[in-house]
């Protein structure tokens, strides 16, 4: 598999604008990583260090992606 790296990091950089919703930049980002890494469902977590915790933030696919469960 060729990873196009140049154009995805352009892709990347042109997503980066203030004009842009968060939810828009996500699943555009997601659209560009599905483009070399085929996959049906991705979610992104942060990590809060005030709660000590990872926080769902945004979820592409109808699955949410466990990272691991107790």
């Amino acid at each position: 598999m060729t990873i196009k790296k140049p154009i995805m990091l352009c892709d990347v950089a042109t997503l980066l604008s203030p004009s842009l919703a968060q939810e828009d930049i996500f699943n555009s980002l997601f659209s560009i990583l599905n483009q070399s890494i085929p996959f049906s469902s991705a979610t992104l977590y942060i990590y809060s260090f005030s709660d000590e915790m990872l926080l769902h933030i945004f979820q592409h696919g109808k699955d949410k992606v466990e990272l691991a469960n107790d």
